[in-house]
């Protein structure tokens, strides 16, 4: 169905440029929203081309659910964001990514838990799945597995994103919350996003029975990719430190960042000739201090800027 309504839930996709696996999102959704009313789905395109076109009204034209799309064709994921809940009218509000596939409960847990723990925001996992012939320091470390609290926790900022998350859509539409469109190009306009709900006094918990599973391509799985995104996440930080005033929490991080550059080295040189997962981690951790200070001087890395068309097939 490709119709505008008032549903019991919106679920909002951004994507760029990967038709083959938002094709399975949006599969993965239809099987979630057996028996929950009104669900609708509101694919937003930040693709000028439309490559998401034919496969959404593809896919609408028989789904259980009512199939809202979109075009937001300046390249700028915050404005992309936006877009989708200037158009979400409904009491919750999911935003999942366009290479994540949910479980079946994904939304029933979702929702309950909101209810049971009168949360504003409800994050889940995103369990990490990998090509056959991913490096083991990939695999088996933590730089793609993210943390997992027990239901009901209440969620640090720190571990706050986009991908599998229920906002609570009366108040986040009434305090007219929006993603800052000066992160469009960087990344890391979730993290601001949430830092400011959490400052408004949104009660956000964690539902660990929700899982969504995300495709990792074997392009991400490379030092280089990681080393680039943990450059990136350092220079947002401290590009917002300091466009906010927050001079003593940016000389402080600066300080530990420092550290972070020293330490991380060390480590691993030392851990390299033992662990490559463990080296891997620490000069992640070497990268993001360095990307700090370039924030802090030069402003956030552009990480998606004239970005090139993607090729993140799952076999």
């Amino acid at each position: 169905m490709t119709e505008a309504t008032t549903a019991a839930i919106d679920v909002i996709i951004c994507t760029y440029r990967r038709p083959e696996l938002l094709i399975k999102t949006l599969a993965g959704i239809g099987r979630c929203a057996v028996g929950l009313g009104k669900v609708r789905v509101i694919v937003v395109d930040n693709d000028a081309a439309q490559s998401a076109r034919e496969v959404t009204l593809q896919w609408a034209a028989t789904a259980p659910v009512v199939v809202t799309y979109l075009v937001q064709p300046q390249q700028n994921i915050a404005l992309t964001r936006n877009m989708g809940l200037d158009h979400a009218n409904a009491p919750w509000i999911a935003l999942i990514d366009d290479d994540e596939v949910p479980e079946e409960n994904w939304l029933k847990s979702l929702i309950s838990t909101a209810q049971q723990y009168d949360a504003d925001a409800v994050f889940a996992p995103v369990i990490a799945e990998f090509a056959s012939n991913a490096p083991d320091w990939a695999t088996k470390g933590t730089i793609f597995q993210r943390k997992r609290f027990s239901t009901g926790t209440v969620v640090p900022l720190k571990e706050t994103r986009t991908g599998n998350v229920l906002l609570r859509g009366a108040r986040l539409q009434q305090d007219q919350f929006r993603f800052d469109r000066e992160l469009g190009l960087s990344g890391g306009e979730d993290s601001e996003f949430f830092a400011r709900l959490g400052k408004a006094g949104y009660r956000m918990v964690w539902c660990d029975e929700a899982c969504v599973r995300e495709w990792t391509p074997p392009a991400r799985t490379t030092m280089n990719w990681v080393l680039k995104r943990a450059f990136r996440a350092g220079s947002v930080e401290a590009y917002n430190k300091r466009r906010f005033s927050h001079f003593r929490q940016a000389t402080l991080k600066a300080l530990e960042s420092a550290i972070f550059v020293i330490q991380g080295t060390v480590l691993s040189v030392c851990w390299a000739p033992v662990s490559l997962t463990h080296s891997a981690l620490a000069l992640r951790r070497a990268v993001y201090g360095v990307g700090y200070f370039y924030g802090l001087c030069a402003g956030p890395y552009l990480e998606y800027r004239a970005a090139s068309p993607r090729k993140e097939i799952q076999p």
